[in-house]
């Protein structure tokens, strides 16, 4: 079930983040993540990992912050998409 709430109006809330592969033009998969900081590094760290395709092709891969879920409650919180970093 998703809520439209304010982030406000419930409790404590994480981030949910996808990486999108802008070439397929698709998200890979979700994550949640407490802040875009902590985001940053597992998306940064994924793209260093040699052998992959993140790590030879990362300017295909974009990290957005995608909405919000209320850990207390387990509802999602819309809020709205932003891109938080390029793959580059």
């Amino acid at each position: 079930m998703i809520m439209k709430k304010k982030v406000e109006e419930v409790g404590t809330t994480t981030g949910i983040y996808g990486v999108k592969d802008i070439v397929a033009n698709r998200f890979l998969g979700l994550n949640l993540y407490e802040n875009d900081d902590m985001a940053i590094r597992d998306f940064d760290f994924m793209l260093g990992q040699e052998g992959t395709l993140f790590n030879a092709r990362p300017d295909d891969f974009q990290l957005y912050r995608l909405s919000e879920i209320d850990m207390a409650t387990g509802l999602i919180v819309l809020s709205d998409k932003y891109l938080v970093k390029e793959g580059r």
